[in-house]
């Protein structure tokens, strides 16, 4: 008689730790799940975010590439003047762009934001022609590219718009960088 009561003791016992062995795997596995959509649903919501973030300024880019005074600036005839650049310091400032700038077709700078900066900070005169979003925007598409600036040092992202003369053609791309540092 003892015997039995052990036995259905531990039958019992048996039978708790069954249960509460798949009530666990239950619980553990609905957590998963429930911690898995949840973090899919804030990548979502991240990287809307990030995108909506990263493109609010290709607007103000694009109307800039198609300012007189930006094309101006790359025609043979125009002479060259701190004019332009003040205007971009001014739209970067307003815009919280780290920079704004005017390349030639060949994609050296002839107008930025950041003109009266040190020479070796400063993107005057210097060429990005190698750079994805440039040659983007030199082949008459929109760039843009996430790198360590080539002059500063420091990571950004870069959009751009190709500059159209009244023919059409592309003679020179406006780009601007936005601070890597905002994203933080």
């Amino acid at each position: 008689m003892k015997l039995q009561k052990w036995r259905w003791l531990l039958l019992l016992t048996g039978f708790v730790i069954v249960l509460a062995s798949a009530s666990y795997m239950i619980s553990y596995q609905t957590f998963i799940q429930t911690e898995k959509k949840g973090a899919q649903d804030r990548a979502v919501h991240y990287h809307s975010l990030l995108t909506e973030m990263l493109n609010q300024h290709k607007p103000l880019v694009s109307v800039l590439a198609e300012d007189p005074g930006v094309i101006n600036a790359l025609s043979a005839l125009q002479a060259k003047s701190n004019q332009l650049n003040q205007r971009l310091e001014r739209y970067a400032s307003v815009a919280g762009l780290e920079a704004i700038y005017l390349m030639d077709s060949e994609g050296l700078t002839q107008a930025a934001s950041n003109y009266q900066q040190q020479p070796r900070l400063s993107f005057m005169n210097k060429n990005y022609g190698f750079r994805p979003y440039f040659k983007a925007a030199i082949n008459g598409n929109d760039g843009a590219y996430f790198a360590v600036g080539a002059t500063t040092g420091l990571p950004g992202h870069f959009i751009s718009s190709p500059v159209l003369d009244v023919l059409g053609n592309v003679i020179g791309v406006l780009a601007a960088k936005i601070d890597a540092a905002i994203l933080s």
